[in-house]
């Protein structure tokens, strides 16, 4: 089940490749029979309708697709009638909730609800003081914001400014939330934007004369690898994600180059996510004696545990798991290729989705079904 996505135009192409490429290190012979389902922006009406016809009338063993865990949460109740395991992957916007259990459901996310939360406290440890949290609207529909702002809270902010953006009806005009920078004089300020209007607001930035500037963090898709960003020379700036193209483990540096070899461009973090489900699959087959069925698959594959590229998976929401470490990230350019490299400064374990602190996070029910960057 694929949706729409504005920011990763190839999402279809993404998830193929990085599912062929560890079929084909890891398969073994596993011949896979796919039938792509297209969910528009993935709300769960749209999703509900796509799940049956792969269910009832494709009578496929399991299904893989890219969902918000709102509507993962809300599929649910079809998957457990059908008796059928479906594998989600998202970037993790949301912080999962207690609803998103079940013994057909498994998960694989960037959790950037996490990278979120570990950014905050890191900037403010960095910098102390008042932080400010500036989005547009379409932000401010997904958990980002207030992973963050717990964040700062841990390292001591008492307050924090958030501002956000009108919606755009034409042009984006980032203006204003660099007038309540100014206005406000934050230590910090994070900023959770994406596509032009993130790049925008970078070169704004760079170009307003501060006679102080404050310490500068951005959502990770503001200057990730590959999505053609450019970053003025001499703005500094941090981002923070569960994963980099140059994390340097013998896993990843191997996921990245099989998969340039294979598809003469580098990985994006849609292929890596298709990438540890292809790892998951293979495993849980291979512990199955490759006996394939519904039943068989949703037991096997909560109990399959490969090292990825970005360590042991694993894939059950029973229970759920986080437990992948955060990298905090500087953007430089790179010295090889002259684009964008985004270069590790600082390793944490983050915090779990069910920390106490994060309680009134996890009870919010407001916000967009769409999985984030899928618009």
């Amino acid at each position: 089940m694929i949706p729409y996505s504005g920011i990763f135009s190839n999402l279809k192409m993404d998830l193929q490749k990085g599912l062929d490429t560890a079929l084909n290190k890891e398969g073994a012979g596993i011949t896979i029979t796919s039938f792509p389902e297209y969910i528009q922006a993935g709300a769960l009406k749209e999703t509900e309708e796509a799940l049956k016809k792969l269910l009832l009338y494709e009578q496929v063993d399991l299904v893989i697709g890219v969902t918000s865990g709102k509507t993962a949460t809300g599929i649910i109740p079809l998957l457990e009638s059908y008796r059928a395991p479906a594998l989600i992957l998202n970037l993790g916007a949301d912080l999962p909730n207690r609803m998103l259990s079940s013994d057909y459901l498994f998960y694989n996310s960037l959790h950037l609800w996490k990278s979120e939360w570990a950014m905050g406290k890191w900037m403010q440890e960095k910098y102390g003081g008042e932080p400010s949290i500036n989005m547009s609207v379409y932000e401010g529909g997904y958990g980002l914001h207030d992973s963050f702002r717990v964040g700062t809270s841990v390292s001591g902010a008492t307050t924090v400014k958030i501002n956000v953006v009108r919606n755009f009806s034409g042009p984006p005009d980032t203006k204003p939330l660099l007038e309540y920078i100014r206005d406000q004089q934050p230590k910090h300020a994070h900023i959770l934007l994406s596509g032009k209007e993130g790049d925008q607001f970078l070169q704004l930035f760079h170009d307003q004369d501060w006679s102080s500037a404050p310490g500068l963090s951005v959502n990770p898709f503001m200057v990730e690898d590959n999505l053609g960003t450019i970053v003025p020379t001499g703005l500094d700036l941090y981002n923070a994600s569960t994963w980099s193209q140059t994390l340097d483990t013998p896993e990843n540096r191997a996921f990245v180059q099989d998969y340039t070899t294979a598809w003469e461009e580098p990985p994006n973090v849609f292929a890596l996510l298709a990438y540890e489900t292809g790892l998951i699959l293979a495993a849980a087959l291979q512990s199955n004696d490759r006996k394939v069925s519904r039943q068989q698959l949703t037991a096997s594959l909560g109990q399959a545990h490969p090292t990825g590229p970005r360590g042991i998976l694993s894939v059950s929401t029973r229970p759920f798991q986080s437990n992948l470490p955060v990298y905090i990230r500087k953007p430089t350019s790179s010295s090889q290729t002259g684009g964008l490299e985004n270069s590790i400064v600082h390793t944490t374990t983050g915090i779990e989705w069910d920390d106490p602190t994060m309680l009134v996070e996890q009870a919010l029910v407001t916000g967009w079904q769409n999985p984030y960057l899928c618009v």
